[in-house]
């Protein structure tokens, strides 16, 4: 969607400079919804988010996970859930089963655990109290 392969080889190399700059920065991957963006406003993000700080960078790149993990949802409700449903055996005792709704529940824990991961390494990684 972002028409990264269009890229020229110029500005394939500048991104993959820019990454390892960030990484090193940061200490993690640069992360943007590319859905939301074309190719030339990655390589601009991504050189304007080099200036950040690292608690601001992480903040970002966390809103930048909730946008992906919207869309993710997003398209995920767009397929044919009742095809996923009629395909399972539902059990007797859970006449109510929802596999979306046990597929949001094991999503949300996970982003509460990454979230929470996060916290506790920015603390005690960088030095800076929540």
């Amino acid at each position: 969607a972002a028409g990264l392969h269009k890229l020229t080889p110029e500005d394939k190399r500048d991104i993959d400079q820019l990454n390892k700059r960030y990484k090193e920065k940061f200490g993690f991957p640069f992360v943007i919804c590319a859905r939301e963006n074309k190719a030339n406003a990655i390589l601009l993000g991504l050189k304007r988010r080099l200036d950040n700080s690292k608690e601001s960078e992480l903040e970002e790149g966390i809103q930048e996970v909730k946008k992906i993990f919207l869309i993710y949802m997003w398209s995920i409700e767009q397929s044919s859930w009742l095809e996923i449903q009629r395909s399972l055996v539902r059990p007797p005792a859970l006449p109510d089963f929802s596999v979306k709704r046990w597929v949001w529940n094991k999503i949300k824990l996970g982003l509460m655990t990454t979230n929470e991961s996060l916290r506790e390494w920015k603390s005690s990684d960088s030095g800076i109290e929540n």
